[in-house]
């Protein structure tokens, strides 16, 4: 009598080095590239102190979703931890948007890349060329994907490295030649309702960290080398992000109306060639970003599936890969739909309104979890754990109502939408159609 075949499961493949320059991966890109000059529109010199406002907002959140995710060993992040605080619906819920979200920030990222590809090709910034790019690049994300997560985290340090390294030239040089310390707050400070716009933009660039959590099925101890992981990013990124503000400031000219604005940067302190570089060096960061967001969305929708929430084939692990081919596939082919039918700006607003709420349940998880530590202990507890939570809460619930209608609407009726689809899932196949 042969012995049963075994199941194909998830392979434990990342270490806490890899998980650190995930979670560094997952943040740093197209806000970077991006935002400075759009924030620099709203705010002006202010928005170096609006910088530092978003780095408390966002290490309030991801102190709250270090506790939380400190409980589990599992691959779904957010949509785990709401599903055992809240119950299933909460946990589809969060998981549903997390993924929308995702998709279309995955879309915001491959945007930029166009543009910056458009700016060393101009053949490939519209038309043929520019969908012929966005599939060449998700079709090559998806097989390096699919080939399995020891290669995918090694790629994803290299594109780290590269990144802090390159961004480091830049601000570098850009501050080595600058002229002198430009007035940064001699203006008037900036309304609320301009800070509020700014708040989403600068909170965009720092959301992604939550993905670290998402592939903790593949962790080695994602018990105790997510809290570790997240430290380490967010005390960089906030570095970072100071640094080349600052840099834009007292370099580019008419920052407020740059499209590409680190490129400028370094065009102005070392000349047209240094631009045309670093629109190449960007390219190659937005892809690492890329790969990041298609890791933790697919893994995301397997989770789901897994619990069959979803359809059972995004649940289906290659026997030698241990990769979720279909789930892999099924988030390129709409990032890549995403990406042709949107915009940079367009599709950050709803990925941070997406994610915002998906915040607002990580904080509230952490006194709901306390209360169960017997159940699920964690592996650390933080000091005023329940005020942090509070204030990420607020902080979350804040950013919302700085959002415009449309985009609350969009929200609600991507999670309408979700809601449908759950509820069709859960009938009986004699009711459905």
């Amino acid at each position: 009598m042969s012995e049963p075949v075994p199941t194909p499961q998830l392979v434990r493949g990342i270490t806490r080095p890899h998980l650190a320059a995930l979670a560094v991966n997952c943040v740093v890109g197209a806000g970077i590239l991006g935002l400075p000059s759009k924030v620099y529109a709203l705010l002006g010199g202010w928005s170096l102190p609006g910088w530092l406002i978003a780095a408390a907002v966002a290490g309030a959140i991801a102190a709250c979703l270090a506790e939380v995710g400190s409980r589990f060993a599992e691959t779904g992040g957010a949509y785990l931890y709401a599903r055992h605080a809240f119950g299933p619906g909460v946990g589809f819920l969060t998981g549903w948007l997390s993924v929308v979200s995702r998709i279309l920030g995955f879309a915001s990222v491959c945007n930029l890349f166009v543009s910056y590809a458009g700016a060393v090709a101009p053949g490939l910034a519209g038309g043929a060329g520019r969908a012929g790019l966005v599939a060449g690049v998700v079709g090559g994300l998806c097989a390096l994907l699919g080939f399995g997560i020891r290669h995918t985290a090694w790629a994803g340090s290299v594109a780290t490295a590269l990144k802090i390294g390159l961004l480091g030239t830049v601000v570098g040089c850009g501050l080595a030649f600058a002229p002198a310390v430009p007035p940064i707050l001699q203006a008037p400070a900036p309304d609320l309702s301009a800070f509020g716009e700014a708040a989403l933009l600068m909170l965009f660039a720092f959301a992604g960290f939550e993905a670290a959590a998402i592939p903790g099925g593949e962790v080695r101890d994602p018990k105790r080398d997510l809290p570790v992981a997240l430290g380490i990013a967010l005390a960089a990124i906030t570095a970072i992000y100071v640094a080349v503000q600052y840099a834009c400031i007292a370099l580019v000219p008419d920052l407020a109306t740059s499209e590409r604005p680190l490129a400028d940067l370094a065009m102005a302190a070392l000349g047209p060639p240094a631009g045309t570089a670093l629109a190449v060096g960007a390219m190659a960061m937005l892809t690492g970003t890329m790969l990041t967001q298609l890791l933790g969305t697919s893994r995301l929708l397997y989770a789901m599936s897994a619990n069959g929430e979803l359809p059972g084939v995004l649940a289906a692990i290659h026997p030698t890969r241990g990769t979720p081919l279909a789930a892999i596939a099924a988030v390129g082919a709409a990032g890549g739909l995403a990406t042709l039918a949107s915009t940079f700006v367009g599709a950050v607003a709803v990925t941070v309104s997406t994610r915002v709420l998906t915040y607002a349940v990580i904080c509230l998880a952490v006194p709901v979890l306390r209360r169960r530590d017997s159940a699920q202990p964690a592996s650390i507890r933080l000091p005023f754990g329940d005020a942090i939570a509070g204030f990420g809460f607020l902080a979350s619930a804040g950013l919302l109502f700085a959002a415009s209608r449309a985009e609350l609407g969009m929200t609600a009726a991507l999670g309408g939408a979700g809601l449908v689809i759950r509820q069709l899932r859960s009938r009986p196949l004699s009711q459905r159609g």
